[in-house]
């Protein structure tokens, strides 16, 4: 049985809400932005249903709780982490960024 709700830490949102005015601003259009948008309300459907459907990354540095990565359109990633009933999003990141600023939230695995 899937997770019953999604819910996005701060940083995470401010996250995805700064990706998003950058590509605004980028092309000077909110196509592009909106299509990213229906993407992660897509994938985050997936997580709804299938909360363990995407691999598990490493262990939140605060909970030791396991995070699971989910690539949108390629260039992007969302993390999150399995609560009992609830998914809670932790970061969403643009892939081509260091993922040394993910070290404060996730101790990757050695995959």
């Amino acid at each position: 049985m899937g997770a019953k709700t999604i819910n996005w830490t701060t940083e995470a949102d401010n996250e995805f809400t700064a990706i998003r005015i950058f590509w605004n601003n980028y092309h000077l259009s909110t196509s592009y932005s909106k299509k990213l948008r229906d993407e992660v309300r897509r994938i985050e459907q997936i997580i709804l249903d299938f909360p363990e459907s995407f691999p598990i990354v490493g262990d939140n540095m605060l909970t030791g709780i396991k995070v699971h990565r989910a690539v949108v359109q390629e260039n992007f990633s969302l993390f999150y982490q399995i609560e009992n009933d609830a998914i809670f999003v932790i970061s969403f990141r643009d892939n081509r960024r260091d993922p040394q600023g993910l070290t404060h939230i996730i101790k990757f695995s050695n995959n």
